[in-house]
């Protein structure tokens, strides 16, 4: 991410040339450019010579970017969000984008939701395009790189890295798919926001799935990831709210932030004794989970992991847990009972708040660390525990009075 940006606008004699703003831009809108265009955009300046371009102004369906800025300095980026529709609007009628060989940087969310935008063409001159930047572009169908660019290919409107062994984005996904077997890698953001995607194929041969790889993909309904893959990235199937079930292999170490967050209809999910950690907000709100068994590999359970998990009714805590981070289990409010083994040493703020139905809670450990100021339990279960160690408690749903069971 950037930081703030000085804007220098456009110039003083803009008022002058655009005095019938909208006819005109609605008059070129298909036409050719001319130097004079240039000013519809806006421009952050990055260097004594260099600038960064954004929408600004422009109203155009064939966005052909400009070399130079008014001042004459070589436009060298497009923004972060530069042509993205939250942010501009009228950046959803834009359907092609020209960047000229003086770009060697595509920012952050740059073209995100241009749902309009069919093609775009990538000079040689480009050496970095940033997380999601063509994001929700669901009719993006020609991505075309300029033959000598050394570090990015295309084809069959799948953008790549030059050897082709990462497959960088795919905003046009729809249907089932199978990723190439010469791909190595799903890069971050690769088919974010593809809502008509409904099935992936993915070879052996893929051994990372990026940040964000399938965020938002909600016609997305069930997904095999192969035992090649070591590594899945923060939010990798976020929100796939039509996701249903999901085999994680035991070549994965870890299950990273918000990784199934938001997966709604989620109902079962396989944790393989290889992962070890179950990172923050991994689960978090997947509603239709109705149990779920932690396997004996796992030591830390961190901040949010199954937070608004409703319909979990029982979960397993191995023995092998040490750690079990801040609402971790927030607000599952089906749960009924939970056994704290002896190899939790902590249990962080509001771990098991808003359990509602929560009426059994056994400790098998004296050394368990809990927070009473902002209690890891509903009630006053945190005191009782610290006054009476080992054993069963109990309370009636929704009493905040907990008994020590003799």
């Amino acid at each position: 991410m950037k930081n703030s940006m000085k804007w220098s606008g456009i110039i003083a004699l803009t008022a002058l040339i655009l005095l019938p703003t909208v006819a005109y831009a609605s008059a070129i809108r298909e036409q050719a450019y001319t130097e004079r265009d240039a000013i519809f955009f806006a421009y952050t300046h990055s260097g004594e010579n260099d600038c960064a371009i954004s929408m600004g102004k422009a109203d155009f369906a064939i966005i052909r970017i400009p070399a130079k800025c008014p001042e004459g300095h070589n436009v060298t980026a497009i923004t972060d969000k530069g042509f993205n529709v939250e942010k501009f609007p009228a950046a959803v009628n834009i359907t092609s984008v020209t960047i000229p060989d003086s770009v060697t940087s595509i920012g952050w969310g740059a073209f995100w939701g241009c749902a309009s935008l069919t093609s775009i063409t990538i000079p040689d001159s480009v050496a970095s395009i940033h997380f999601g930047a063509f994001a929700g572009c669901i009719s993006l169908a020609i991505i075309s790189v300029g033959t000598n660019n050394s570090n990015f290919s295309s084809e069959g409107g799948m953008f790549y890295s030059k050897d082709k062994t990462s497959l960088l984005a795919y905003p046009m996904a729809t249907g089932e798919i199978t990723i190439p077997d010469r791909v190595t890698s799903i890069g971050d953001a690769a088919f974010i926001d593809c809502t008509g995607l409904t099935s992936v194929i993915i070879h052996n041969s893929v051994t990372s799935i990026g940040e964000g790889a399938f965020f938002g993909c909600t016609g997305l309904t069930s997904i095999i990831i192969p035992n090649s893959v070591t590594s899945i990235g923060d939010k990798a199937f976020s929100r796939c709210t039509g996701l249903t079930s999901v085999t994680i292999p035991n070549s994965v170490t870890s299950i990273d932030a918000g990784v199934f967050g938001g997966c709604v209809s989620l109902t079962s999910v396989v944790i393989p004794d290889s992962v070890t950690s179950i990172g923050d907000a991994a689960f978090f709100r997947c509603t239709n989970l109705t149990s779920i068994t932690i396997p004996d590999s796992v030591i830390n359970i961190d901040v949010s992991a199954f937070s608004g998990c409703t319909g979990l009714t029982s979960i397993t805590i191995p023995d092998s847990v040490i750690n079990i981070d801040g609402t971790a289990f927030f607000a599952c409010t089906n749960l009924t009972s939970i056994t704290i083994p002896s190899s939790v040493i902590s249990i962080g703020y509001f771990a098991f708040l808003y359990c509602d139905n929560l009426t059994s809670v056994t400790f098998q450990g004296t050394n368990t660390t809990l927070t009473t100021d902002f209690p890891s339990f509903p009630g006053d279960l945190c005191y009782k525990y610290l006054a009476g160690g080992i054993g069963t408690y109990t309370r009636t749903s929704g009493s905040n009075a907990w008994t020590k069971q003799q």
